[in-house]
């Protein structure tokens, strides 16, 4: 069962920056932040002034996330499904060591991880096989959402975060996308 980050709310705050200074665009003041809050600063790439700081915010590159033939699981939720899939849930514990069902697929193509400057990454599109469904997805969401499709009848939505419910094999334990990609992220800086 999934629950949601009650934590996870957000604000968006209209500012203007003047001087180096932020000042809201629709008040005489910010309301009061606790110390230490980390904030998110979004601007137009096109107001950055330096255009070797905007070059380097905004540039893109693609670094191996997992090679060629690398199998990967995406978790399941225990809907009824047809007698020939059943077969193809496995039941298995995901880090950290919580039972779930989960079904294989394989990448046809290396999996890339986009590094976009100064904004989270993303997976490159990677062809990917779904042996239960014997069907080729061109990307790693698209294998996901097919997966979800099939196995999981009742949900309303088939989309979700990859790199939160589909998993790797790491040190005998499957572990989320979520958790390889932090660590590329690292190497890669």
């Amino acid at each position: 069962m999934f629950i949601p980050d009650k934590t996870a709310r957000t604000i968006r705050l209209n500012v203007r920056i003047s001087d180096g200074l932020c000042t809201p665009a629709n008040g005489p003041t910010l309301p009061k932040i606790k110390k230490g809050a980390l904030v998110e600063l979004v601007i137009h790439a096109n107001d950055l002034l330096d255009d070797e700081e905007r070059k380097i915010l905004i540039s893109e590159r693609n670094i191996l996330l997992l090679p060629r033939g690398s199998e990967l699981w995406a978790r399941v939720k225990d809907d009824e499904v047809t007698e020939n899939l059943q077969p193809h849930r496995i039941e298995t514990k995901v880090y950290p060591v919580v039972p779930g069902l989960v079904v294989a697929f394989s990448l046809l193509d290396d999996l890339n991880l986009v590094i976009r400057g100064a904004k989270g990454s993303v997976l490159a599109d990677c062809k990917c096989h779904i042996p239960s469904l014997d069907f080729e997805a061109k990307s790693v969401n698209e294998a996901c959402a097919r997966i979800s499709t099939a196995f999981e009848p009742s949900r309303r939505s088939h989309t979700g975060n990859v790199f939160n419910c589909v998993f790797t094999k790491q040190n005998g334990t499957l572990r989320p996308l979520a958790d390889l990609r932090k660590t590329k992220e690292a190497e890669a800086i």
